[in-house]
């Protein structure tokens, strides 16, 4: 299930895999194991009567009252929130399973998510790998990503997108967000906190 239906046949149905050179579900599921596929419906049926279908999150109805037992979410910061609160019933009757998979936007739905399963070890499994883990990319080519991202957006939000696309930071500024910045660096340095009330004292509000 990717944020649009649009999306899943662009992504998935016919992205091509250069590394292993094929087409990425024909890789995954050749000819050989498959009973039929329908290209319009993006669904494929496998000869041992399993099935895969790519969805769009604008339409997570076209999956309520469907039998599935797991559902793979690609992009899920930037999906529907409500496709989950109702696809999720149906995984837990069928004691199934579902995948999150996403670059941050800010602390939004997919935040409060990655905080929900850190806060539930025994229910949920979650993970973070930032570029530096998954090794994909040379230093040299994220120098230069990072200096052009700077130029071409000024270096706050320039920054921003590269910790956020890179290093999976919640908390890089979002654009538009004026004081962002600002307030990334006060939390860090603990300077907003809460404080006791004081009848006696004026407190000014801006």
């Amino acid at each position: 299930m990717f944020p649009l239906l649009v999306q899943a046949r662009t992504a998935l149905w016919t992205n091509f895999d250069r590394r292993r050179g094929g087409n990425v579900l024909d890789l995954a599921s050749p000819q050989e194991i498959r009973r039929r596929t329908d290209k319009n419906a993006m669904f494929i049926e496998l000869v041992n009567g399993s099935t895969v279908q790519l969805l769009g999150s604008d339409n997570y109805n076209a999956l309520v009252g469907g039998n599935y037992f797991g559902i793979v979410f690609s992009e899920w910061a930037l999906s529907d929130p409500e496709s989950w609160a109702y696809l999720r019933p149906i995984l837990t009757e069928n004691h199934g399973w579902a995948l999150f998979i996403s670059t941050p936007r800010g602390k939004n739905h997919a935040h409060r998510m990655y905080e929900t399963a850190l806060s539930e070890p025994d229910h949920w499994f979650s993970l973070i790998s930032t570029v530096d883990d998954t090794d994909v990319i040379s230093n040299e080519r994220l120098a230069i990503d990072h200096r052009e991202w700077m130029k071409l957006y000024g270096e706050v939000q320039g920054d921003a997108y590269f910790r956020q696309e890179y290093f999976c930071e919640f908390s890089a500024p979002i654009l538009g967000a004026v004081y962002a910045d600002a307030l990334k660096y006060m939390e860090a340095e603990q300077r907003i906190c809460p404080l006791k009330i004081e009848p006696g004292t004026p407190v000014h509000t801006a």
